[in-house]
């Protein structure tokens, strides 16, 4: 949603389902893809850091052996596409060679950099005014 409250309504919820006892209800790729999806898509100048912030937490919690949070190729993407539009690009690129370097270490074909995200890579060199790097992009 592009409602200026959606970003922290679904950070209270994620935070409630941190904080919960209840088996079952621990936050979960779904529940993260919703949080950082409300920060990419907000109007919010923190949008994009915000993003990356719970990609951060995602990629800690599998990388931790939680298996129920898997930062996704694709939610990679929107966080380094956002990252990139507001002119975070050297983050953005850090975020896709931390997705690649992953993608490497644990062959899971989830986090395999798809052509999303390679395309997130041109508007990264355009963005730090790199023309000459715009269409290679990484491989």
């Amino acid at each position: 949603s592009r409602r200026p409250e959606a970003p922290k309504a679904v950070e209270r919820l994620l935070a409630q389902m941190k904080e919960s006892t209840i088996p079952g209800l621990e936050p979960d790729t779904f529940i993260y893809t919703h949080v950082i999806n409300s920060w990419v898509h907000s109007r919010s100048p923190l949008g994009a850091q915000k993003a990356g912030q719970y990609l951060g937490e995602m990629i800690e919690l599998y990388e931790g052996g939680n298996d129920a949070v898997v930062p996704m190729a694709s939610i990679c993407a929107r966080v380094i596409y956002a990252m990139a539009k507001s002119g975070e690009s050297k983050r953005a690129e850090d975020e896709y060679r931390r997705l690649k370097r992953l993608y490497e270490e644990t062959r899971d074909p989830q986090l395999k950099p798809n052509e999303e995200c390679k395309k997130s890579y041109p508007f990264c060199a355009i963005a730090q005014g790199d023309f000459r790097t715009s269409s290679k992009g990484l491989e």
